[in-house]
């Protein structure tokens, strides 16, 4: 397996065991906020149905965890 395979292998489980955790414990401190996204994420998202903010927040947080523990970088 190349590098590059490896690298995108260990980033799909880092990122699945993110969203995981995150689902699981959905109960943290949650604020409100405004944000824009393109219009076909929300419809991906809202087609989902009942829980879709949760789910789009887990997408969220599995990719903060995974660029925080250097696996994947996020150009800013």
């Amino acid at each position: 397996m190349s590098n590059i395979t490896e690298t995108h292998v260990s980033c799909n489980e880092a990122l699945r065991n993110a969203f995981v955790e995150c689902i699981e414990n959905r109960k943290r401190n949650k604020i409100s906020v405004t944000a824009r996204f393109d219009a076909d994420v929300v419809e991906w998202y809202r087609a989902k149905g009942k829980g879709y903010q949760t789910v789009m927040n887990a997408a969220l947080r599995a990719c903060m965890e995974v660029e925080k523990q250097g696996q994947v970088g996020i150009p800013t």
